[in-house]
């Protein structure tokens, strides 16, 4: 298979490093094939969360042909951004468009903010514009108007939409689904998404009419990235009394109080210390977890500290998790790795799943990808547990919708490799 060298892809990245992370094992792929990879940061806060990830700052700066990463963002960008998108959905709710004089003058001011916006787009870019280049963008762009920008800019290219992070969407995953397995390879659009579920929820929210849906699965659950991640982790020690422990961490905001994050924190301190006498507890903070309680905990145990590996390369090299409720449990899942989602969601039910009038549980209860404890009491049983199994995962009742998404994971590039050789990519 021929390299071209002329072919690049763009990324476009706005709220955080998931959403790389998400694409890479793709742009990978594509890195393999001569592709010159382009990251577009369109906020400080995401070039900031991309260099503070160990695998994805090692990526982007290998030492043959290293990733180029553009910032993409000024001093006043957040706030234009913030208003371009209220301009842009305010005109399309009221519908001013189809006013005549309206119409002209928010023309006119579209023209302004476009041409700002392309001012902060590389040179280097611009002279591709005429080209067929691989161009990905998370899903919400969708309703942005940047994003028809950029499609006005690079007409001749492909358009991949992608998922901020390995979520599942739908709550409810009993309901039956239809899947068009007849996909248009000749359009210049595609939504990028896990599992046909996720579709049936956002589909909801969001106009899909102009892309064309494709489920593959989470590309970095497949068996080749995990097994690459796993050969260049640090082995985990395997050793029920001396183990390696992640802490996937929430910090306090739309889903913890002060005091909650602090009784999680404190509680999973005296869970672990009640089990073990020897330890190395390495947390993994909330990318918008700036100001931490575990910042107490790292100053005055040296047998705890902050880990900037990314989830899946930590999860390599430790004996078990603690999550906070976060999708990275079903990155561990996916390595192997025994998961303990230490969290209330009838505490802390926002954005949960409702069981009925009263109580909630959480998505990767459903998918069965987490031993759940609610509280202290619980947390120290399934430690416990999980020490008399030599930190083995018991025979846990996994969703089939989980079991789907992960078989999916495994023939990601079918499809994609069809995409490229529909239009003479290969």
């Amino acid at each position: 298979m021929h390299k071209n060298l002329d072919n690049i892809s763009i990324t476009f990245l706005s709220g955080s490093a998931g959403e790389l992370d998400w694409v890479l094992p793709i742009l990978d792929d594509l890195y393999n094939r001569g592709h010159k990879i382009h990251l577009c940061c369109l906020s400080q806060n995401v070039y900031k969360s991309i260099f503070a990830n160990k695998l994805l700052r090692q990526y982007i700066q290998r030492s043959s042909s290293p990733v180029v990463v553009h910032k993409c963002y000024s001093f006043f960008s957040k706030f234009f951004d913030k208003y371009s998108y209220l301009f842009f959905r305010l005109t399309i709710k009221l519908n001013l468009r189809k006013l005549p004089l309206i119409k002209n003058i928010f023309l006119i001011v579209e023209y302004f903010l476009e041409n700002i916006f392309f001012d902060r787009i590389p040179k280097e870019l611009i002279l591709h514009q005429k080209s067929k280049n691989l161009i990905f963008n998370e899903f919400p762009a969708l309703r942005k108007p940047y994003n028809k920008w950029i499609k006005s800019l690079f007409p001749a290219s492909i358009f991949f939409y992608i998922p901020h992070s390995p979520h599942f969407y739908t709550e409810n995953l009993d309901i039956h689904f239809e899947e068009n397995k007849d996909i248009n390879f000749n359009c210049n659009s595609y939504l990028l998404l896990g599992h046909p579920l996720d579709f049936k929820e956002l589909k909801n929210l969001y106009d899909f009419s102009e892309v064309e849906p494709i489920f593959l699965g989470h590309p970095k659950y497949s068996k080749h990235w995990l097994e690459e991640i796993k050969q260049s982790s640090v082995p985990k020690k395997n050793h029920s009394n001396n183990p390696n422990i992640l802490v996937i961490s929430r910090g306090v905001g739309s889903y913890l109080s002060p005091q909650q994050h602090k009784y999680l924190v404190d509680s999973t301190c005296h869970a672990i210390e009640k089990n073990f006498k020897k330890f190395n507890l390495f947390i993994k903070k909330h990318p918008r977890e700036i100001n931490s309680y575990w910042d107490e905990k790292v100053q005055k145990n040296k047998n705890i500290t902050y880990t900037d590996s990314h989830i899946l390369q930590a999860a390599a090299s430790s004996d078990f998790v603690i999550s906070f409720w976060s999708s990275g449990a079903m990155d561990c899942f996916a390595m192997d790795i025994p998961v303990i989602e230490f969290f209330d969601p009838n505490i802390s039910s926002f954005q949960q799943v409702q069981l009925n009038e009263k109580d909630f549980t959480t998505i990767y209860r459903l998918l069965g990808c987490v031993i759940p404890a609610s509280n202290i009491q619980e947390l120290c049983l399934c430690i416990k547990d999980l020490k008399d199994l030599d930190f083995l995962i018991k025979n846990q009742h996994v969703h089939p919708r989980l079991q789907d998404l992960l078989e999916r994971s495994q023939h990601w590039n079918e499809q994609f490799l069809q995409i490229l050789h529909k239009n003479d990519l290969l």
